[in-house]
């Protein structure tokens, strides 16, 4: 069989990885989040012992946690498939089942799910052994109505904004736009269907985006090429996820994340890397859908000469930010890069108070424990020093989607992809399948061997034959 280029085996070989903290060697650390394989990868390569809960306990999770526990969703949704409560709350009630667990590790970390629900984040802060933001501060930076005035009064550029909600088919909404007035409490204004949607008009040029306040992942976030496209897409919208919703100007640029860590009021950018959206050839579906992220020396060195103007830009967003909610620890920006020959910008689009999907390509591609520094931050209040990133090499992370419905009977772990999903597990059309790194000698040798490697998978798990007869059936 051709062997793949995913380079978990050598996640270290050509980097000096940071040094293994002694104080952190085989003590206990919990960990929570919707998928938390990667946050158990880099812990356990901290040298910790780690107790894991998360909502799918993939196959490389459950082989190297020293324990786990599931919070199957799909056992807990209605006849109509639907959750009654968010996948923060039954993370929770597994944590209250696993109290004494949980009590007996050094840590508890948080990972996504949490920063949308802040009454249960709250309940989980109570820990003493938690380590990370504290939501009546971090609120601050992910209640639009709060972040968008304060990002105006800073000076901080950002896509023009509506903030809006439905109340018994009045909208009430605000409107932020960066080259307007700053106002200390923007107005909200209702009106009804009819009006909204010329404000709309007057306000938004085509296309523009439609999404949740709570999106995560790229799912329920919409590009509005008409009015049309407005109505249909908020209908699916208001559906799936919970109000406030945003009308945002769509800013045509590169989408680029950074990780950085604070201790409360310094700051430290420690990587950049470029966002892999909406990429088809990985069998995803939606535009705006995260397929990953790409890392080399040029992208994600903040040091780098060519990231001059960016890493000063975003070393002022991410103190302000810092300032406004008592950052500490790992926390990561999204932004889009506009790069033209008279000009840098970047545009600020969320800030995520808490570890990053990168977590495990930064391991790879620089050696940084991003967990190890998260608890030296916190605990010493010490920033890690300058990541060191080769001259010669891209680092590329891959996500791949389902390109059809079927049941998974190979164990991908043998071929060294990550997020691997349990035999048996029922993996639906365009959901996402599993995760790889690759190593390449540029951004296109890298792609290539992601597209390689997804190749080779789908052969593994039977599914080339069964797409070509679908694109058959298609066709007649």
């Amino acid at each position: 069989m051709k062997v793949p280029h995913s380079c978990k085996r050598d996640d270290w070989k050509d980097f000096p990885s940071v040094q293994k903290e002694r104080y952190l060697l085989n003590k206990k650390i919990a960990i929570v989040g919707y998928t938390a394989r990667s946050l158990n990868f880099v812990a356990k390569c901290a040298g910790l012992n780690t107790f894991v809960i998360d909502c799918f306990a993939d196959m490389d999770l459950r082989r190297l946690a020293d324990e786990f526990s599931q919070v199957d969703l799909d056992a807990i949704r209605d006849e109509k498939g639907e959750l009654q409560h968010t996948a923060a709350y039954y993370l929770y009630q597994s944590i209250l089942t696993n109290r004494e667990r949980i009590e007996n590790c050094d840590y508890l970390i948080l990972g996504s799910s949490f920063e949308n629900d802040f009454e249960i984040w709250e309940r989980i802060t109570k820990f003493k052994n938690y380590k990370g933001n504290l939501p009546k501060f971090a609120q601050n930076v992910r209640n639009p109505n709060l972040l968008f005035p304060y990002l105006m009064k800073n000076s901080i550029r950002f896509p023009k904004t509506i903030i809006f909600k439905i109340i018994q088919d009045e909208f009430h909404y605000t409107i932020h736009n960066p080259k307007g007035e700053v106002k200390d409490s923007p107005f909200t204004v209702k009106v009804n269907a009819n009006e909204f949607l010329r404000i709309v008009a007057k306000c938004m040029n085509y296309p523009f985006v439609l999404k949740s306040a709570n999106s995560g992942g790229g799912l329920g976030i919409y590009l509005i090429q008409n009015p049309g496209d407005f109505t249909n897409s908020l209908e699916i919208l208001i559906k799936i996820r919970s109000p406030p919703y945003i009308i945002q100007e769509f800013i045509n640029g590169i989408p680029m994340s950074c990780s950085f860590f604070a201790n409360g009021n310094k700051v430290k950018i420690h990587t950049i890397s470029q966002q892999i959206i909406g990429e088809h050839r990985f069998g995803c579906k939606g535009n705006f859908t995260y397929c990953g992220n790409i890392m080399n020396k040029t992208i994600s060195d903040p040091n780098h000469p060519k990231n001059a103007l960016i890493t000063a830009e975003l070393m002022n967003l991410a103190l302000k930010l810092t300032q406004l909610a008592q950052l500490k620890g790992s926390n990561g920006i999204d932004f889009v890069l506009q790069n033209t020959n008279e000009d840098v910008r970047i545009y600020f689009i969320e800030l995520n108070p808490r570890f990053q999907g990168t977590i495990d390509l930064v391991l790879a591609c620089t050696g940084e424990n991003l967990i190890q520094h998260h608890l030296k931050s916190i605990d010493q209040n010490i920033l890690p020093n300058d990541a060191y990133l080769s001259d010669d090499k891209t680092y590329l992370r891959a996500i791949y989607y389902s390109p059809l419905d079927f049941h998974i009977m190979v164990d991908l772990q043998g071929l060294e992809f990550r997020d691997v999903p349990l035999i048996g597990s029922f993996i639906p059309n365009g959901a996402p399948l599993c995760s790889n790194i690759v190593k390449g000698n540029n951004v296109y040798d890298a792609f290539e061997k992601a597209m390689d490697d997804r190749d080779l998978m789908l052969r593994v798990l039977g599914l080339k034959n069964r797409i070509a007869d679908t694109e058959l059936i298609r066709t007649r």
